[in-house]
C-alpha cells in the first residue's frame, strides 16, 4: 500500500470515529458528491514536500484538505454548521495535545511514524448553493528506507 493512501485511511477513520461524519458523507477529490448530500466533506490528500536524509530516510509532508460543504437551502446558517464541523476536525488533530498529534499508520514496519505538524482554515466561499469551509492539516511522515508494508 502507498504511504499516502495509508495516511488517508487513518485520518478518515479518526474523523468518522470522533468528528461525527459518516463514511457516506465523504467525497474523494475526483468523485461526485454523495447523492442527496446536504452536508459532506471533500477529502484531498496529497504530497506537499519530501526531504531525503542521507539516503536513510525521508520526511514527507502531506497536505490533508477537508472541505466542509453545507447546502445553504437546507440549513438556515450554513457557516455555523460548517464552523462546528471544522472545529471538531481541528480538535481531533490538535497539535497542542500530545495524545492527538500522532497518526497511527497501520501495517507499516521499520519505524514509520506520522504526526500533525500544523493546521489552519482556508478562506470560506460560496459555490452555487453550497457553503464551503476548507480545513488544512499538514502531516509529517518519517519514512525510513527500511520501511515495509505488512498489511
Amino acid at each position: 500500500m502507498n504511504i499516502i493512501e495509508s495516511l488517508r485511511y487513518a485520518m478518515r477513520t479518526r474523523i468518522v470515529q470522533h468528528v461525527g461524519i459518516s463514511e457516506q458523507e465523504f467525497q474523494r477529490e475526483w468523485r461526485d458528491a454523495p447523492p442527496g448530500a446536504d452536508c459532506y466533506i471533500r477529502e484531498t490528500v496529497m504530497e506537499y514536500s519530501r526531504e531525503e536524509n542521507f539516503q536513510t530516510s525521508e520526511l514527507i509532508t502531506v497536505l490533508c484538505e477537508y472541505d466542509v460543504f453545507i447546502r445553504d437551502k437546507v440549513f438556515p446558517n450554513p457557516m455555523a454548521i460548517a464552523s462546528g464541523i471544522a472545529s471538531k476536525l481541528l480538535a481531533e488533530f490538535n497539535v497542542k495535545d500530545p495524545a492527538k498529534v500522532d497518526v497511527a499508520l497501520e501495517g507499516w514496519t521499520g519505524g514509520v511514524s506520522a504526526s500533525v505538524a500544523r493546521y489552519n482554515y482556508d478562506s470560506a466561499s460560496q459555490e452555487e448553493e453550497l457553503f464551503r469551509l476548507p480545513v488544512l492539516i499538514y502531516v509529517e511522515i518519517f519514512f525510513p528506507m527500511t520501511a515495509k508494508y505488512k498489511g
